[in-house]
């Protein structure tokens, strides 16, 4: 993983919340990802479906196009973003591509790259890593339950 992504996702982290912050704008937040749906849809051509609010998720909002597969997820912590994944990128143009991250984070979102997700969570919540280790552990959940991607973008 990169320096600079991990010092991203180690900044957004929270030492004791697991689904996402307390103390988050939950209006200012949903208004943003909305005004975001209406310019990727003008930036692709295409109507993009969306959901906001995943119970027991570290996932705040998604936008995808079944179409091409693209999944633009929004995280509950650090107004993380990230696009799943890199067969799916592949689909977009490398000047869609970041031309797509540049629009979000013209809201304010912060970019993180999907493939470096999969790398082990190493943040200092310590009720999230005994949880997801716990579960690993006993069969519950899939090999990288304990990444950073289950942590900021997926089911808890």
């Amino acid at each position: 993983m990169k320096e600079e992504t991990l010092r991203r996702l180690l900044a957004a982290d929270h030492p004791t919340h697991c689904l996402g912050p307390l103390d988050r704008d939950e209006e200012n937040y949903e208004r943003r990802f909305n005004e975001l749906n209406t310019e990727i849809t003008t930036l692709l051509g295409v109507s993009l479906k969306s959901a906001i609010g995943f119970q027991d998720s570290s996932l705040f909002a998604a936008l995808w196009l079944d179409e091409i597969g693209l999944r633009i997820l929004f995280s509950n912590f650090g107004d993380l973003f990230t696009i799943e994944d890199e067969n799916q990128i592949k689909l977009l143009t490398p000047n869609e591509f970041d031309q797509l991250v540049d629009l979000v984070e013209a809201h304010n979102f912060i970019y993180i790259d999907y493939n470096e997700l999969g790398a082990t969570y190493s943040g200092e919540n310590a009720q999230y890593r005994r949880e997801q280790y716990d579960r690993l552990r006993n069969g519950v959940v899939r090999k990288e339950a304990a990444s950073w991607n289950t942590r900021f973008f997926d089911y808890m």
